[in-house]
């Protein structure tokens, strides 16, 4: 999937999907491996705002955030603007764990990105939520459980990834650089019998 211009974009920025387009888009078929919703967050965002004013960081860091987050899912997926500082990924055909390989992706590469703000550079980090059709209905069930699993990585330390699953909410903990082969997962005893008994919405957790 490329970049497509001519899909509605948020009004504030125009750089990502409008919200409007997500309903639509989950009514399309989500293929053989299932569809996986991601929501981020940016960390401590108020804090960014206060000391920076809001007019500056809506000049400077949030459009340069979005751009980056685009460019890094626009092959695989639609990206949403939900809000100033709050972005919603879909992903048609995706496991939940190249979901989660694709969270963490992103996670680490904006943590890793200097965000330049007038005369000052800015560093920021993401809180993220991963749900899976796997484990939860393809629909608002699935953009619910999402943004549960984002306010678990919030409330759990922020700057991290976490999945929500049929019962519970884990972290993610994947070892960098994320999307290569040199990837190694660190999975816990209770999702390791997951994967045994449904290896279809095998994922990595801590």
């Amino acid at each position: 999937m490329s970049f497509d211009s001519s899909r509605q974009k948020s009004e504030k920025f125009g750089i990502l999907d409008s919200p409007a387009l997500r309903a639509t888009d989950l009514r399309q078929p989500p293929g053989p491996r299932g569809r996986a919703l991601l929501y981020l967050d940016i960390d401590l965002f108020k804090q960014v705002n206060a000391k920076h004013t809001e007019t500056l960081i809506d000049r400077t860091l949030l459009p340069a955030y979005q751009k980056l987050v685009r460019d890094i899912v626009e092959p695989y997926g639609h990206v949403y603007a939900e809000g100033g500082d709050e972005v919603v990924v879909l992903l048609n055909n995706w496991s939940a764990f190249l979901a989660c390989a694709l969270a963490e992706e992103i996670r680490f590469t904006v943590e890793r990105t200097t965000f330049h703000v007038a005369n000052d550079s800015v560093s920021i980090t993401i809180s993220a939520g991963v749900a899976h059709s796997g484990d939860h209905d393809s629909g608002s069930d699935l953009q619910l459980k999402a943004n549960e699993a984002k306010n678990f990585s919030k409330n759990v330390g922020r700057n991290r990834s976490s999945i929500a699953l049929r019962t519970t909410i884990e972290s993610l903990r994947m070892l960098y650089p994320v999307l290569q082969e040199s990837v190694r997962p660190v999975i816990s005893p209770f999702r390791l019998k997951e994967m045994v008994e449904e290896p279809s919405t095998a994922c990595l957790v801590a």
